[in-house]
């Protein structure tokens, strides 16, 4: 989900670190995963009533544990979650 703001840290609620890979991949790419409420976003249009009754919705941005300058020669990536 595209938010309009960035993220502040206090929003962020855990993050992990991992690879995504499958059969066929010839590189593993190292990568964060951090869970953000985003509970009180205006782009999340959680319906008042969820919130009032204190109901949290979160999010999981996917972000490269490695930095840019590395990601040139690599082919375009695509990450696909069931």
């Amino acid at each position: 989900m595209p938010l309009e703001e960035g993220i502040d840290e206090s929003d962020i609620v855990g993050a992990v670190i991992g690879y995504k890979s499958q059969c066929y991949d010839e590189v593993f790419m190292p990568f964060y995963a951090f869970y953000v409420d985003v509970t009180g976003r205006s782009e999340v249009g959680m319906p008042r009533e969820s919130i009032e009754l204190g109901l949290k919705n979160y999010a999981t941005y996917i972000v490269p544990a490695i930095e840019a300058e590395y990601l040139k020669d690599f082919p375009e990536i695509v990450v696909h979650f069931n």
